[in-house]
């Protein structure tokens, strides 16, 4: 299959396994994944979603504590947004903040960190608590991390770092 041609397009896809990783674990595991990119024939056929997926769980993995700790403080401060206001913009609010938050205070530990590094860490550990704690949230949380990883800063580092595909290489170091 070949990837998605923007990068935008390769976020989707990359959130979309992540999110069927964290609720239905092992069609991932089984490789039995029915989501299905949408392809351009030019592109490049190394991008394999599934493998992406499971490297940025391995990158949430590193902050099991710190966010774990921080998980139903976020699952009660995201419902209260969506029942007081009704709007994903409070959603996403509240999903920055708690990264934002979370990922400064591990850069302030570790001074080699990349505070990048770190909020797209953050962030999907955080996915991952939600979607054990919450499930029902999950899928309102889609636009949201889109949006963060798409913005300058997360999405800045990953082309940095030679974008989505050179995931499966050396960057998670």
């Amino acid at each position: 299959m070949s990837s998605p041609k923007t990068f935008e397009a390769q976020t989707e896809c990359v959130i979309n396994c992540l999110l069927e990783d964290f609720l239905n674990p092992t069609s991932i595991t089984n490789r039995t994944l029915i989501y299905e990119c949408e392809t351009d024939a030019g592109a490049d056929s190394s991008f394999d979603v599934a493998i992406i997926a499971g490297r940025l769980r391995m990158i949430g993995d590193q902050y099991n504590k710190e966010v774990e700790a921080s998980a139903q403080e976020f699952i009660t401060e995201f419902r209260r947004g969506q029942v007081k206001f009704l709007f994903l913009s409070i959603a996403e609010a509240v999903l920055q903040h708690t990264v934002k938050s979370l990922s400064q205070a591990l850069c302030a530990q570790d001074s080699t960190l990349a505070c990048e590094k770190a909020q797209l860490g953050v962030l999907v550990k955080l996915t991952e608590c939600v979607a054990k704690k919450a499930p029902e949230l999950v899928s309102q949380l889609v636009t949201a991390m889109t949006r963060m990883i798409n913005g300058n800063e997360i999405r800045g580092f990953i082309q940095s770092q030679g974008g989505w595909v050179s995931m499966l290489g050396a960057w998670l170091c």
